[in-house]
């Protein structure tokens, strides 16, 4: 029964993030991106409910890349309404590629439980997610700022250049990301540090924050701003995202 679900999430994702890109030079098209995006997010919403009833799905990798992935299509929505709504051309190819990801994961491997630990675990679950996905989504500011820094330098500007904001308030939203996540992380080490957690869990949360207590360092003292920083956030996402796909079985 889930089957179908999954496909109409997979088609509507695929759709959307095609027309995400096209519409950076056609914005006439950005109601097709929202349709599709709407039928990829309906999809995927009734396959979570189909898979949620056992509370243990969530805190696995397959349930865990999913609900970010529906967390990242939430935020293209919410997008909409914001001075930020152009970063949906770029949230939507990155949760595309990694649902296509996570499916072929999920076929291939079995099942794995990122944390043991009853509903402190789920606590600590959400705390990641939510880290997680403040770096994904710095990521993705990131790749807006190199890009109209790109064109800036090559003179070579096209119509998107316009369509984005300035590199004034990505910078600033990349920053705010950073640190949203950097506090999220520090909550779910404190959980985790305070004995609540069964040890031996597959996500080392400490890692997790060991990279944005990096960035943090580079940025406020060492007031790392534009390129630097972006550069850096791109390298750091990269890098957690291989980590949640590569967690130890």
């Amino acid at each position: 029964m889930g089957l179908w679900m999954m496909a109409l999430a997979s088609v509507g994702y695929g759709g959307a993030a095609l027309f995400s890109v096209a519409q950076l030079y056609r914005p006439h098209i950005e109601r097709w991106t929202f349709a599709w995006a709407s039928l990829g997010w309906f999809g995927e919403t009734l396959w979570l409910f189909h898979h949620g009833h056992a509370a243990r799905f969530l805190v696995t990798r397959d349930g865990t890349v999913s609900m970010m992935v529906w967390l990242l299509v939430a935020l293209f929505f919410l997008a909409q309404r914001s001075s930020l709504r152009t970063c949906g051309s770029f949230l939507l190819p990155v949760g595309f590629v990694l649902w296509a990801i996570d499916r072929v994961m999920a076929a291939a491997l079995p099942p794995l439980m990122l944390f043991n630990g009853g509903w402190r675990a789920h606590v600590v679950w959400a705390l990641v997610v939510a880290g997680v996905m403040s770096f994904v989504l710095a990521a993705v500011f990131a790749i807006m700022y190199l890009e109209k820094e790109r064109e800036l330098k090559q003179r070579r500007v096209r119509l998107f250049y316009y369509r984005l904001p300035a590199l004034e308030a990505l910078d600033r939203a990349m920053g705010r990301a950073l640190t949203a996540g950097f506090g999220i992380m520090t909550g779910a080490g404190l959980v985790v540090l305070s004995g609540f957690l069964a040890h031996g869990e597959p996500w080392r949360v400490e890692l997790l924050w060991a990279l944005y207590a990096l960035i943090a360092a580079v940025r406020y003292p060492g007031h790392w701003r534009g390129p630097r920083l972006a550069s850096l956030t791109m390298v750091a996402s990269l890098a957690v995202v291989a980590y949640v796909f590569g967690a130890p079985t």
